[in-house]
């Protein structure tokens, strides 16, 4: 059985969020968000996303106890930023790793409901492994960040070109949507 069927919104085919599978949501017709019959939403749970959210949880708040240590270990009392360079490397690591969680929790969402939610869990999964190894590295040295940190954005983008295409496949008219659909499949037979 696949992890798609039996959800609500979902099809056997599972994968793109179609108008059809979407149910009554005022975004997809002329019909006002009042005139819904079901204004909730209801129809898009069971997508996945909601269970997704406190995984990535655990390394912000990793990261931010690996700051507290540091402060503990070089003596660099709050709220300075500024101390021996080993601190400061983990400091800015942590910073780093905070400025893009919000894009990466936002793209996580957005790919898990409109595209395909086991292919941005493993996009998810392979983004917060190589950020982990970022903080490791760049706690380290300045050098050794700089791998895990292509690996991370190579991910970020892959989430970024997830969500497009979902987004994409989901508000693009259905005549429009099936003629790019299969032209992609001539051009990638194995999809």
């Amino acid at each position: 059985m696949s992890g798609t069927q039996g959800r609500p919104g979902m099809g056997q085919k599972g994968g793109l969020l179609t108008q059809e599978r979407a149910g009554n949501c005022s975004a997809l017709g002329k019909r006002g968000h009042g005139q819904v019959k079901d204004p909730s939403h209801s129809h898009l749970r069971g997508f996945g996303c909601p269970d997704l959210t406190p995984a990535p949880s655990p390394p912000p708040a990793y990261f931010s106890l690996q700051v507290i240590s540091a402060r503990r270990a070089f003596r660099v009392s709050p709220p300075l930023t500024t101390g021996p360079p080993e601190f400061e490397r983990v400091y800015r690591a942590q910073v780093n790793c905070s400025e893009y969680f919000p894009l990466f929790l936002a793209t996580l969402w957005v790919a898990g409901i409109f595209f395909h939610e086991g292919a941005a869990a493993l996009c998810g999964l392979v983004y917060l492994f190589a950020r982990l190894r970022y903080f490791q590295g760049y706690a380290r040295s300045a050098q050794l960040r700089l791998a895990p940190l292509y690996a991370s954005a190579r991910a970020l983008w892959l989430l970024v070109a997830l969500a497009a295409l979902g987004l994409l496949a989901h508000f693009l008219p259905a005549a429009l949507r099936a003629a790019l659909l299969g032209r992609l499949r001539t051009l990638l037979p194995w999809a």
